[in-house]
C-alpha cells in the first residue's frame, strides 16, 4: 500500500504546518469556544500555569511551526521517552526549559523548550495511519471519491 501522506517539499510543510492551527481553530469554535473561554477566565481567574501565566491569558505567540511526524522514530525515542515503563524501550529522557522531558538525543531541544507546546493526546477514530493523519488535516474521513483540500489549502 502505497503511502502518500508525507511532506514532498516546502510547500506541503507549510500546507500542514497551517492546517494544525486551523484545527485548533475549527475545534474552539465547534466547542463553543467564545462561551467556554469566558467560562474558563472565570474557573481560573487568580491560578497560574507553568511561567507564571494565568491560564485565561490570551497567548503572545507570532508564529506556529506543526511538526507532523508521519512516519519515522517512534514516539517513544524521540517526543515522549518513558524510561520507567515496562514497554519504554532503552531511550532516556532528559528535563527541558518546560514541564515535560524529551528524549536524549534532543539535547538542543531540552534547552529551547520553553517556547514549545508540545501535544501528545491526538486520537483518531481511524485505525490506519495515513487515514488518520487525512482526518487530522482535513477534517474529513478519507473516501474513494472525493479529495478535500487542507486546511492550509483554505487559508493561502
Amino acid at each position: 500500500m502505497k503511502n502518500d501522506n508525507f511532506l514532498r517539499d516546502r510547500r506541503d510543510f507549510l500546507r500542514v504546518g497551517v492546517g494544525g492551527a486551523g484545527c485548533s481553530m475549527v475545534l474552539g469554535w465547534a466547542t463553543g469556544g467564545s462561551t467556554t473561554s469566558l467560562q474558563a477566565q472565570d474557573a481560573n481567574r487568580g491560578k497560574t500555569v507553568v511561567g507564571g501565566a494565568q491560564p485565561w491569558q490570551k497567548g503572545k505567540a507570532k508564529n506556529c511551526i506543526l511538526v507532523w511526524l508521519g512516519g519515522g522514530p517512534s514516539q517513544l525515542d524521540t517526543w515522549d521517552p518513558k524510561p520507567d515503563h515496562a514497554n519504554g524501550g532503552g531511550t532516556k529522557g532528559i528535563d527541558t526549559a518546560g514541564s515535560f522531558q524529551v528524549a536524549e538525543h534532543y539535547p538542543g531541544v531540552a534547552a529551547e523548550s520553553k517556547d514549545v507546546c508540545l501535544v501528545r493526546s491526538l486520537t483518531s477514530p481511524e485505525g490506519d495511519h495515513s487515514r488518520g493523519s487525512y482526518l487530522m488535516h482535513t477534517g474529513y474521513r478519507m473516501t474513494g471519491a472525493i479529495t478535500h483540500p487542507s486546511f492550509g489549502a483554505l487559508v493561502a
